[in-house]
């Protein structure tokens, strides 16, 4: 779950180093409804979003090895 505090442009970055299968980072709304996805071969986005709460799914799928999701 991320809080987000106030209304504004969010910038968020998923980096990998995964071997074999894949991975991605999906961001849903209140609703659960995505917002967007983030993979190895798309991995920063910038959006608007309204205060409130986000929910971050990642998503490994037969993979292996580090991940980081940061956003500022």
């Amino acid at each position: 779950v991320l809080i987000l505090k106030e209304s504004r442009e969010y910038t968020f970055d998923f980096s990998c180093k995964i071997e074999n299968g894949e991975i991605k980072a999906v961001l849903k709304n209140s609703d659960k409804n995505d917002i967007f996805v983030l993979t190895p071969l798309d991995m920063e986005r910038t959006v608007y979003l309204e205060s409130g709460r986000y929910y971050l799914d990642i998503e490994c799928y037969k993979a292996y090895g580090n991940y980081n999701f940061k956003w500022k």
